[in-house]
């Protein structure tokens, strides 16, 4: 198995998650697609794979192993390349979570 990367881009984003109240867990090096983070808000849980929007599209492509992944994962999978996708989908599911929900559909 290849070295896990880390994208450039994910100590900033782990951050914005944290900064907001959430927990978050790595698990880039799980491998086999599994995504990069896990994050928590509040009781709510979802997988967020990390792309660099600086790099070419043809490096922010899913790799294989992630695609069929997440082609397999029936919970909440998210891909985010920037601190303003993170703001968005903590508020998304906060409001999500005060009406009673559990589940956030985009």
């Amino acid at each position: 198995m290849r070295r896990a990367r880390v994208d450039r881009n994910q100590p900033e984003i782990v951050q914005a998650f944290r900064r907001l109240g959430c927990q978050v867990a790595h698990t880039h090096t799980v491998g086999h697609g599994f995504p990069d983070i896990v994050v928590a808000v509040g009781r709510y849980t979802l997988l967020v794979e990390i792309k660099d929007p600086e790099q070419p599209a043809s490096k922010r492509k899913l790799t294989p192993d992630e695609q069929e992944f997440a082609n397999r994962w029936t919970g909440d999978l998210r891909i985010v390349t920037t601190i303003e996708e993170v703001a968005e989908i903590v508020e998304q599911i906060r409001k999500d979570q005060n009406r009673g929900g559990n589940n956030v559909t985009f």
